[in-house]
């Protein structure tokens, strides 16, 4: 995964997200606070290098400090995974849609870049050819000092028009 300086500070989330089915069961239970600590939680672990976040009493006792709210987050993160909010394992819970849309951007970073380093390969073959062509096009004309095309006399013999009619 690639580290948080290397990715965008903001991710895409739907604008509607408080009709959700699942958010509205939060907001039910928890109150509009529900609301905020659900996405505080998201934040968090899109600031984490694998979209996951510890389910051990630091990380819950800091998320609670953080947002210095009374609500148990052990309690708020274990409703969460009941209701498929959230995914859970003995050690660590996540939200499988965060990783699902960071995925998709991630794959169409990695799009971008090939694609973006096909292109300067191609451009780097055009230039070369282009400047080879020159090269030969330059070898093939006559050096501009190689020979004088004008007729250079002394001084005293230049002649005009008038001098050479009489």
């Amino acid at each position: 995964m690639a580290a948080i300086g290397q990715r965008s500070h903001y991710f895409q989330h739907d604008g509607n997200s408080r009709y959700d089915n699942k958010i509205v069961r939060v907001r039910r239970r928890f109150g509009p606070i529900g609301f905020a600590i659900y996405w505080w939680i998201l934040e968090m672990m899109f600031a984490a290098d694998d979209y996951k976040l510890s389910s051990d009493d630091d990380m819950f006792e800091a998320i609670a400090y953080e947002m210095q709210v009374d609500v148990d987050i052990r309690e708020f993160v274990k409703y969460a995974c009941s209701i498929d909010l959230f995914a859970c394992d003995d050690t660590h819970f996540w939200s499988p849609s965060l990783i699902r849309r960071m995925e998709r951007i991630n794959d169409l970073t990695e799009k971008r870049v090939e694609s973006a380093r096909l292109a300067g390969v191609a451009s780097g073959k055009a230039r070369r050819r282009k400047s080879k062509t020159r090269t030969e096009a330059n070898e093939n004309e006559r050096p501009f000092n190689d020979r004088s095309t004008t007729v250079q006399r002394p001084m005293n013999e230049t002649r005009t028009e008038a001098n050479e009619n009489e």
